[in-house]
């Protein structure tokens, strides 16, 4: 069985729009405190940009946990 978490991480860029950073396999015991720290760092370096322009704000962030398990048919 694996486990994995996905951090879904929403900006608002120059232009106003949406962008969504999507991050997997992040580590098991990830806090919000992380999450918003990874978001600052982000906007204030400027390690990503968009179509809209350098992503300015945040606007939301989402963990999923994801469970898998193989079948096996054999």
């Amino acid at each position: 069985m694996d486990n994995n978490k996905i951090v879904t991480m929403t900006f608002i860029n120059k232009s106003g729009t949406k962008v969504n950073l999507r991050v997997e396999y992040a580590k098991q015991d990830l806090s919000k405190d992380d999450i918003v720290t990874l978001m600052d760092s982000i906007i204030s370096k400027g390690v990503i940009t968009s179509k809209g322009g350098p992503l300015m704000f945040k606007d939301s962030a989402e963990v999923v946990e994801k469970e898998s398990s193989k079948i096996e048919l054999r």
